[in-house]
């Protein structure tokens, strides 16, 4: 009996890694596919901010769970929003 659960236990486990695996596959195969200054001229400027925002507010600024943000916000700015808005570095004073 106590081999059927060592079995069983080990089966779950490979199953888990597989499917964390298959995740982790499609997220790069996908973000292979989406250029990021069209996913940023296809939700505008507004909704990157927006998003941000919530995306910061609901991650907070935890170790564990920030990644989400800084991946959102290194999308956002290389997609070209600007991380300043309404001060432009070709239009600065400086």
């Amino acid at each position: 009996m106590l081999l059927l659960d060592m079995k069983k236990s080990r089966r779950s486990t490979i199953l888990k890694i597989l499917g964390f695996v298959a995740l982790m596959a499609s997220m790069v195969w996908v973000s292979t596919l989406i250029d990021p200054v069209s996913l940023v001229e296809s939700m505008g400027e507004e909704w990157v901010y927006i998003i941000l925002f919530l995306s910061g507010l609901v991650t907070g600024v935890s170790t564990f769970t920030s990644g989400p943000f800084y991946l959102a916000l290194i999308v956002a700015i290389s997609g070209g929003v600007e991380s300043f808005p309404g001060c432009s570095y070709r239009c600065s004073s400086y």
